[in-house]
């Protein structure tokens, strides 16, 4: 389960370089890759290859059985190169991690339906809805994001609750 004081101890862990790079993809400073087809093919042959040497990847085979259409999509795995800028070991990490919380988070029989959406989460979660936990303003910000507004009281204590709700 996710804590503040994991995450804390995470960005206290980083190096003073990893650190820079943290805060300019934070704030959109970094430069822009140049997605082409040899680089984007190169990237998800390597991702799948550091796939396959990794030990701990229960939750992503069980996915790779169950919805193997979700899991082989190159737009779904792209996305995991892009957050990692087609570093394919970090994507293939980040991939691997995010079938394991999806399951802890969701449970085994929502976490592997494809397209989750509020109907899936608990009445718990939909009352966290309710009070307007997370919200989307009206504007962007000048790198063209979505900016919300979190308002942490009405998640309680339950931060896998907000972490459920914003995920969907």
């Amino acid at each position: 389960s996710f804590t503040w004081a994991h995450m804390k101890e995470e960005y206290e862990a980083l190096t003073p370089t990893e650190l820079v790079d943290v805060e300019d993809e934070r704030f959109g400073l970094l430069d822009e890759i140049e997605e082409t087809p040899d680089l984007v093919s190169r990237s998800l042959i390597a991702m799948e290859e550091a796939i396959e040497n990794m030990n701990e990847k229960e939750e992503y085979e069980t996915a790779l059985f169950i919805c193997p259409e979700h899991i082989h999509d190159e737009n779904f795995r792209l996305a995991f190169l892009r957050a990692d800028r087609f570093n394919a070991t970090a994507a293939a990490k980040r991939m691997v991690t995010y079938w394991k919380r999806k399951v802890e988070l969701f449970g085994t029989e929502i976490a592997f339906k494809p397209g989750s959406s509020i109907f899936d989460l608990s009445e718990d979660d939909m009352l966290t809805f309710a009070k307007g936990g997370i919200q989307a303003l009206p504007n962007r910000d000048e790198f063209g994001r979505t900016l919300t507004h979190m308002v942490l009281a009405n998640f309680g204590r339950d931060v896998d609750s907000m972490v459920r709700y914003h995920w969907v």
